[in-house]
């Protein structure tokens, strides 16, 4: 009882509007600043930019909308359904990352006062040609022998649109770059992106960290949709600042966006490329060291077979094996129709020239290889019940029920980030003491298939190695003083993502042009019938567009260089133009 009324203290001088008729304008705004920050946070995925959750009944993009269908009813947190629900630890669904209780109470204060979006302040626009002399600045002060071998991401256009993107937002979309630029090398380096502003916004790698070079900057180049040459512009001060840019590091593109990097370079075809995955599971067991047949043959490899799983369809068996960076994870997914799918029948497979058991040998239709990267985070392979790799997991065997890609479809890479977000998920056998074998093929099983403590250990060291890792990667991104740890956010990569799908309105669509401006793009898309056939007519009509129709590539250059051409802003980039 102390405690509660300790807490309930605390949380009054920290929101001074409890209890409070009359709120002043200030206590009013900090309530509904760190009320929208939680719901963000915790509600975002199926209520936020970008949700793919189609039963959602309301939007956080539009928070009036849970006053007008009775969602929220002001000043009446108790009978309003959403605090309810809260309350009653409905809301967020089991599995979902969990508020705390100090923070519900936050969340029934936002809600008492009509749970209403905050009003920020402007964040100062950037240009296009501060940014170039940044990065020009900062070319300009390494050695010349270190120029070509730098690149840059930016958040400038999320910056520019503080009216969409709050400062907690791009907490997150840092904190996606640094995870995905680490999950993406085989160095053994954790590698921090350096900030080059004040704000946080230009953010400076070294290719050779990454153990990438020129060829893979142009890989990215290739998929870029927004990608504009500044160094053929009518104004002579941009040209000449973006001039020197290209002399310096040799890319007439030295930065990209860091959100359609993190959304973009860690699903197939990018994943695969950047992380240099072979074409089949053996390819990858090679490189890694690891030889799956003997292991199995000879009692080194530890299993573990369940019947559900939270992403495949039929029941599930994973196995470890050692390697000199941590470990490798395989498992094998299997149809509902498989007969030889039973692992309490078949615990023996996979099926092969050498398998000493194959009457109780299974027959698998795919499955996901986790393996530890040298620096401690973890790649992903997917591969068919051949071992080819696969970009998706088929539907009838895997599906992703977070639709963390957009779709129920599991995607190598982003999906299985999302999944494991902190590192390896526990599990428990079922296979051991459930086995329908006997004789010689029993005593192997039991080998195979060690008592729960064994594997529990194993996991738990494996997930710390990953968490130790991930935890420096994140940190310097996340991390506030007095504020909760890391491991409370969300998976920053699947975050970013669904901010980054939701469809473009005008005020976005302006920055992302590098406009500071809407009124011009609105007029400009008035008087220009060839801006209406690309598609942008809604957006006069405080209507959006699709994400994908905006950077759609199948025209070569997508709509938004296009536009770019025809408001005279820059020329679009071609990889094949470039000198």
């Amino acid at each position: 009882m102390r405690f509660r009324l300790l807490v309930l203290l605390v949380l009054h001088c920290a929101f001074p509007t409890c209890g409070l008729a009359n709120p002043l304008p200030d206590q009013v705004a900090n309530v509904n600043t760190r009320g929208f920050e939680l719901a963000r946070k915790y509600c975002s995925r199926c209520h936020g930019e970008g949700s793919s959750q189609g039963n959602a009944q309301f939007s956080l993009i539009d928070p009036d909308s849970m006053i007008r269908l009775g969602y929220v009813i002001p000043d009446q947190p108790d009978d309003s359904p959403v605090w309810q629900r809260l309350q009653d630890r409905e809301m967020p669904p089991p599995g979902e990352l969990q508020p705390s209780d100090e923070e519900r109470i936050e969340l029934k204060e936002w809600i008492r006062l009509g749970a209403s979006k905050p009003t920020r302040p402007p964040r100062e626009f950037r240009s296009e040609l501060q940014t170039l002399i940044s990065l020009r600045e900062d070319l300009r002060n390494l050695k010349v022998k270190d120029r070509p071998f730098h690149r840059y991401f930016s958040l400038t256009a999320l910056h520019n649109n503080s009216s969409h993107v709050s400062d907690f937002d791009m907490r997150y979309y840092r904190a996606a770059l640094a995870k995905a630029l680490n999950s993406l090398t085989w160095e053994r380096n954790l590698v921090v992106p350096r900030s080059i502003d004040n704000e946080a916004t230009l953010f400076a790698i070294d290719l050779r960290d990454l153990g990438w070079d020129a060829k893979d900057w142009d890989a990215l180049l290739e998929s870029y949709p927004f990608g504009l040459r500044f160094d053929r512009s009518d104004d002579e001060k941009l040209a000449r600042v973006a001039s020197d840019v290209l002399e310096l590091c040799g890319s007439p593109i030295a930065h990209l966006r860091a959100d359609w990097f993190a959304v973009t370079a860690t699903r197939p075809p990018l994943y695969h490329r950047l992380l240099n995955l072979p074409e089949t599971d053996r390819e990858l067991q090679l490189k890694l060291g690891v030889d799956v047949a003997a292991n199995i043959r000879e009692g080194r490899a530890q299993r573990a077979g369940f019947a559900e799983s939270g992403v495949s369809i039929s029941n599930r068996l994973v196995e470890r094996h050692p390697t000199s960076t941590g470990y490798y994870w395989k498992s094998y997914d299997f149809k509902r129709s498989n007969g030889t799918g039973s692992l309490f029948q078949f615990p023996l497979g996979p099926v092969s020239t050498d398998n000493g058991f194959p009457e109780f040998a299974f027959i698998h239709d795919g499955g996901e290889d986790i393996f530890s990267l040298p620096n401690g985070l973890q790649g992903y392979f997917l591969v068919d019940g051949q071992g080819r790799r696969i970009d998706a997991g088929p539907i009838e065997v895997v599906r992703d029920l977070k639709e963390t890609s957009g779709t129920p479809i599991v995607v190598n890479g982003i999906s299985c980030m999302h999944c494991h977000q902190q590192g390896m998920i526990g599990f428990r056998d079922s296979v051991r003491d459930g086995m329908a074998v006997s004789g010689e093929a029993r005593k192997k099983t039991l080998e195979l298939y060690p008592m729960a403590t064994t594997m529990e250990k194993l996991v738990a060291k494996d997930r710390a190695q990953f968490v130790h890792s991930l935890t420096q990667v994140l940190n310097p991104w996340l991390l506030t003083v007095n504020g909760p740890p890391t491991e409370n956010f969300g998976e920053p990569i699947a975050i970013a993502t669904r901010f980054y799908n939701a469809d473009v309105d005008l005020v976005t669509a302006a920055f992302e042009l590098g406009l500071d401006d809407a009124a011009r793009l609105a007029t400009a898309i008035e008087h220009n019938p060839r801006l209406r056939r690309l598609g942008l007519g809604p957006l006069i009509h405080q209507q959006k567009i699709d994400r994908q129709m905006w950077q759609s590539k199948e025209a070569i250059v997508s709509p938004m260089q296009q536009v770019a051409r025809e408001l005279n802003i820059a020329t679009p980039y071609i990889l094949l133009s470039s000198p």
